[in-house]
């Protein structure tokens, strides 16, 4: 593997980092792992902060109540955003504000900078101006967007920024648009795929795994009773709602056959050599990252059109 972000770290290997993550399910804290391991390989000190996810809770009541009131009106939402913009900053303006003392800001990577997603978005704008005379790196992403001008956060920047992808279709997306020069492209590998199976306890599969996604990133349909009628042992959760990071790791690592949309999932299947399937979600992402990272392993491949006749077909010939 081409290792782009290894090679740029280790540029700044002597400078103090401060390490950003915005929070996310267990895909996320793979990823979070991934990285740290990469930099303690590379011995770069660093010190990391952990943004509060209170606020998004009680966003998520209150979007949950907006809803049932009123079908969640133009101005209502509104009123949310502000309710929420209000607590994001009181739980997180302080926490990002205190790094003077540090000479690079990385973002720990992920699929949160793009239009599904307004909280990514948000935590660059913060980062951007808050750090204006040291190097930013944002670790590989998934970018996606339609309306939104990502361009912008950068208009007035001066310091380096390094912006990573993770698969070719967000490269070939931000290089098709007009940045100001102190802001620099690279492509390297979801951070997830610096661990390996030696960092896990992989045992002797006892049960097929289908995982799949139940938010907006579903690129599918389902009933999960009509799935449950399937012949064979096969478990049905989207293990990454698993209140434990322990108990989605032990899922996977009992499981025999993985079928999966979550890419996380499939990432850490992958490296623990289960015989993999993954299907794609919304967007590239899935996509993206098995043609750029995955499918150079042999015990995983991608179905690109599913729907939910294919699914069972897979799932009974399994």
């Amino acid at each position: 593997m081409r290792d782009n972000l290894r090679k740029l770290l280790n540029k700044y290997r002597y400078k103090k980092f401060l390490v950003i993550e915005q929070g996310g399910n267990h895909g996320d804290k793979l990823i979070y792992i991934g990285m740290e391991k990469l930099l303690n390989e590379l011995g770069i000190i660093y010190s990391k902060i952990h943004l509060s996810e209170r606020y998004a809770l009680i966003y998520k009541i209150l979007l949950k109540i907006g809803i049932q009131i009123n079908e969640l009106t133009k101005n209502f939402e509104h009123i949310l955003k502000k309710i929420d913009h209000k607590l994001y900053t009181k739980l997180n303006y302080k926490t990002l504000k205190n790094g003077n003392e540090y000479e690079i800001v990385l973002i720990n990577g992920g699929s949160n900078i793009n239009e599904l997603y307004y909280y990514g978005l948000r935590l660059l704008k913060d980062v951007v101006k808050k750090y204006q005379d040291i190097p930013i790196i944002i670790a590989p992403q998934t970018y996606w967007f339609n309306k939104i001008n990502f361009t912008k956060f950068f208009k007035n920047t001066k310091n380096a920024v390094h912006i990573f992808c993770r698969e070719k279709y967000s490269y070939q997306l931000l290089k098709s648009m007009e940045f100001p020069k102190n802001v620099r492209l690279h492509l390297s590998h979801d951070t997830s795929l610096y661990l390996s199976r030696d960092d896990f306890n992989p045992r002797l599969g006892s049960y097929n795994l289908l995982c799949l996604r139940t938010d907006k990133e579903s690129a599918i349909n389902y009933n999960s009773n009509n799935l449950k009628q399937i012949s064979g042992k096969i478990l049905i959760e989207d293990i990454s709602r698993n209140k434990k990071f322990e108990v989605f790791l032990d899922k996977i690592e009992m499981a025999r056959k993985i079928y999966t949309d979550r890419l996380h999932v499939a990432i850490l299947s992958t490296i623990l050599g289960k015989d993999t399937t993954l299907f794609p979600n919304c967007y590239y992402k899935n996509k993206g990252v098995y043609e750029y990272s995955l499918s150079k392993y042999p015990n995983i491949k991608l179905i690109e059109n599913l729907n939910i006749k294919n699914l069972t077909d897979v799932l009974e010939h399994s």
